[in-house]
């Protein structure tokens, strides 16, 4: 297979304040596979099309495309962050031209992409006359003994519970003496670290009505607060012996049109690493039992095979 990204459309910008400021970009196109040779039988070519589709579907229902692709987009889902531009934000540009199973809208459509996905995988090795073994031990490896999926409905944009999360840490609460809390994310395995990538993937995926379009899609657009949602919010007042200037909203042109109704949030948690110490193995098994009461914010885990 060759890849190609056509019918392009990218802005360049900035985001951050001060010495954070980094480039950031917005962009809509057409991403596309072709054959370079024959897959095999004749019955091959069909199936890499739905194994692919099922890939592209997981990878837009879980995550995103490029080194963000772990977490939701700050600028939209935590106005009141201003430092390093972090996470992506991904949404079809037309989704009325998907096969509608990779299309996911709920939670039981999301367990129902995993399987079939699974399913298309084990086609594609039997048509190639591999046997199916042991799920690889490779960290993030996407199948039910390895991989544990929460997840809920936020009614908006400024409904995320997750994403906050990895920005809290237990010295950092009000009342350090209180129990840990196993959400407390900051500088931790689960969250990951300076060279060190951590084990889950946060994801806030825009639900539409039947026939409603994405407001506004991945579309890069002119400099304007008013396409990013609630940008108002990044005019903090200054803190003492702040300049004021760093109050303001973080300037480039680079924004999107995201959508402003529900979306399916979810969180995915890879196993530990093997070198896990016991504190973060106690972290680990804390961290899921919290999930699994709801994280108190009606998370559910989702049960697929």
């Amino acid at each position: 297979l060759a890849t190609a990204y056509t019918e392009a459309e990218t802005t360049l910008g900035s985001y951050g304040r001060g010495s954070w400021e980094q480039p950031i970009y917005a962009t809509t196109g057409l991403l596309q596979w072709r054959l370079t040779r024959a897959p095999g039988t004749a019955a091959a070519t069909p199936l890499l099309a739905d194994l692919l589709a099922a890939l592209h579907g997981l990878t837009m229902s879980l995550g995103g495309f490029g080194r963000g692709g772990r977490r939701p987009d700050h600028r939209i889902f935590d106005p009141d962050y201003g430092k390093t531009p972090l996470g992506c934000h991904w949404q079809w540009r037309a989704p009325e031209q998907l096969p509608a199973w990779i299309h996911v809208q709920s939670a039981p459509e999301l367990a129902q992409l995993l399987q079939r996905a699974r399913a298309l995988a084990s086609r594609w090795l039997e048509l190639h006359q591999h046997r199916e073994g042991a799920p690889a031990p490779w960290r993030e490896v996407l199948h039910p003994e390895r991989t544990r999926i929460w997840t809920r409905t936020a009614v908006g944009p400024r409904d995320a519970v997750a994403l906050h999360w990895f920005h809290r840490s237990p010295a950092e609460r009000e009342q350090a003496s209180d129990t840990p809390d196993p959400r407390d994310l900051k500088r931790t395995l689960l969250a990951g670290q300076m060279n060190r990538v951590g084990l889950i993937w946060n994801r806030l995926l825009p639900l539409l009505e039947k026939g409603q379009a994405p407001q506004g899609g991945a579309i890069a657009r002119d400099a304007n607060p008013l396409a990013r949602p609630n940008a108002a919010a990044f005019a903090r007042p200054a803190a003492p012996g702040q300049h004021k200037k760093n109050a303001s909203p973080p300037r480039g042109p680079a924004s999107i049109a995201a959508h402003q109704g529900p979306y399916l949030e979810s969180l995915v948690l890879h196993p530990l690493p093997p070198d896990a110490s016991p504190e973060e193995r106690h972290h680990h098994q804390h961290f899921i039992a919290e999930m699994n009461r709801g994280a108190g914010a009606e998370f559910r885990s989702l049960e697929w095979s």
